[in-house]
């Protein structure tokens, strides 16, 4: 049996990753804001928003790294000087400039045609998000979520068009993803690399997550210190993976605290 993240109680244990120049990565649904039945109506607690603009005012590097649009990401957090990566990794919005991977193109035609598929199921509760290049289908509304999935998974299975995406399961929905080879994981990574970081924490609770934590974890020259965000609906592998967990979001709020506390506004986060 694999080890599973042990409970974070010192934030001792995150010095080895605390090493000026310092980035935090994180996801946002599940992991800064409560995931909430419509994605729309997601919200981030005030109090982890400053907590985040401390520590990027005390010269952490902050990236926020969500299957949103890196615009509407943007909006929702809207911290100023953050990183945002949309989209898996498809898109960037860093220093007032959005950039998006080589080769979209295509999909969006594709990712039109498969949400028409998909909208004539007749599953009620479904919601699908448009994502420009891609789609997410949302069951966690419907009143049979189990079958709900079964039978946007056997459609998907059926249509030409929605097989050219990659498809990804997360927590009560399926992605279609243009299949680049881009994901949190290549993201992250590329961040840590622009930045010349030396060390990094990164948070995620879902499947996409998986990557990042995967991808950091196998980085030369970086110490990375990855923690799960630890919920009924948190997969396993996340859980291997991370190297500590905290419980839901109040965790991450206490351990941004924490943080906060050890490195005041205006002092750069140093090694042990």
């Amino acid at each position: 049996m694999k080890r599973m993240a042990a409970p974070l109680s010192d934030l001792d244990a995150l010095r080895p990753a605390l090493a000026h120049p310092f980035g935090l990565f994180s996801d946002v649904d599940g992991t800064l804001a409560p995931i909430a039945p419509r994605p729309e109506d997601a919200r981030i607690p005030a109090a982890i928003v400053a907590l985040l603009g401390g520590l990027l005012r005390s010269g952490a590097l902050i990236a926020f790294l969500s299957g949103r649009r890196a615009t509407e990401l943007q909006r929702l957090v809207g911290l100023e000087g953050a990183v945002y990566v949309g989209n898996h990794g498809l898109e960037t919005w860093e220093r007032g400039r959005l950039r998006m991977a080589p080769g979209l193109r295509r999909y969006r035609r594709l990712a039109r045609a498969a949400r028409a598929e998909l909208e004539r199921l007749p599953v009620p509760g479904l919601l699908l998000e448009d994502k420009e290049v891609g789609l997410a289908v949302h069951y966690r509304l419907s009143p049979l979520p189990e079958a709900a999935r079964l039978a946007v998974l056997d459609a998907i299975a059926a249509s030409p068009v929605c097989r050219s995406f990659w498809v990804l399961e997360g927590k009560m929905v399926v992605e279609l993803r243009p299949p680049l080879g881009l994901d949190k994981g290549t993201a992250a990574l590329d961040l840590a690399r622009r930045h010349r970081l030396r060390g990094v924490l990164a948070l995620g609770d879902d499947a996409t997550d998986a990557a990042m934590f995967r991808r950091l974890r196998g980085a030369r020259g970086l110490t990375a210190i990855c923690i799960a965000v630890a919920g009924p609906e948190t997969p396993r592998l996340v859980l291997e993976l991370a190297h500590y967990a905290v419980e839901g979001v109040p965790g991450v709020e206490r351990l941004l605290q924490g943080l906060l506390r050890a490195f005041a506004p205006g002092t750069p986060p140093t090694g042990p």
